[in-house]
């Protein structure tokens, strides 16, 4: 009974994301016809330092001026025809990122330091920057750690266990010494 109650609350609480990490990203126009910043967040296929994918790189903020007609954030830039995807972190700092998305059906492109551009591009309208990587702000978002709820709930769980289980036998108990 204990052990069914820790694997329902187990299975409650959902995937582990210890084998991801996630950043914070922005960078903001400085050559492209839209004064503004685009914002968003890339997950990564990996943890801690080292070279890999993005699995999932999410728009969550442009300016107005981009004229996103058939897009409101967060935008799954995943889900566009990827050609580059490649990120490096050292010491918790993403130090190489390269990525290139696009939609034929909307017109638009999404770059991350692909040829020392980083671009938010859809239908003539841009918000870009010639500076690279120097011209991203990386922010590193920490992995949250189980929720106290559920933790809470573990432990009310193996307690009502181990109470239950002890009135049984005090039951058991009482009958068979009669």
């Amino acid at each position: 009974m204990g052990m069914l109650s820790v694997a329902i609350l187990a299975a409650l609480a959902g995937p582990t994301r210890a084998d991801l990490q996630t950043f914070d990203f922005s960078f903001t126009n400085v050559g492209g016809n839209v004064p503004g910043t685009v914002t968003g967040d890339i997950e990564l296929s990996f943890s801690g330092d080292g070279t890999g994918s993005a699995t999932s790189v999410t728009i969550t903020g442009y300016p107005t001026g981009l004229n996103l007609v058939l897009l409101s954030p967060p935008i799954q830039i995943q889900d566009w025809d990827v050609l580059y995807n490649s990120f490096t972190v050292s010491d918790g700092i993403i130090s190489y990122a390269q990525y290139y998305s696009i939609d034929n059906s909307i017109r638009a492109q999404f770059t991350l330091n692909v040829a020392s551009e980083n671009r938010l591009l859809v239908n003539g309208f841009e918000v870009a920057d010639s500076q690279g990587l120097q011209g991203i702000v990386f922010t590193s978002v920490p992995v949250p750690e189980p929720s106290t709820l559920i933790i809470a709930g573990m432990a009310g769980a193996c307690g009502l266990t181990y109470v239950v289980a002890n009135k049984r036998r005090a039951a058991r108990n009482t009958t068979n010494a009669e």
